[in-house]
């Protein structure tokens, strides 16, 4: 497994980002993603997300991530999505994902790292968890707010 950071002056990237989410849709949290909003969600991840993806040469895309290093201000970086191809979940893949935006954001000066998981997601809360996210508190309707300090 490989893991590449989509760079920004690649011509097409929302297109890439299409590809990688592809084969992941049917893992999204919200089974009710359809093509049209796929399409929605590559544009916004392509445009203004960075994105990782883990990749196997023969089997193309295992899992990707989208997160958020735009709060120069307070350094405070913010993870939008994990997601695993079905059938290639606890393969150390998410946890793969998760190191290199850990990596990546503590590398461009980022103090922690946040993010919300839905209440009913509970592999989500148990992976965060695992991983030392600590519960702030609860964010939009229905979602849980964690938090990781990268300076530890």
């Amino acid at each position: 497994m490989k893991i590449r950071k989509l760079d920004w002056d690649v011509e097409n990237r929302e297109l890439e980002v299409v590809a990688a989410l592809m084969p992941c849709l049917d893992n999204f949290w919200s089974k009710k993603i359809d093509h049209i909003q796929l399409a929605t969600i590559a544009k916004k991840f392509g445009t203004t997300a960075e994105f990782i993806i883990a990749e196997d040469g023969e089997l193309g895309c295992l899992g990707c991530a989208a997160y958020y290093r735009n709060n120069q201000e307070t350094k405070i970086a913010f993870l939008s999505i994990i997601v695993t191809r079905k059938g290639f979940e606890s393969k150390g893949i998410g946890t793969s994902l998760l190191d290199a935006v850990e990596r990546d954001c503590a590398l461009n000066g980022f103090v922690s790292i946040q993010l919300e998981v839905a209440t009913e997601n509970v592999a989500a809360i148990k992976f965060y968890k695992k991983r030392k996210y600590q519960l702030m508190g609860c964010g939009k309707q229905g979602y849980l707010s964690y938090s990781k300090s990268l300076q530890e």
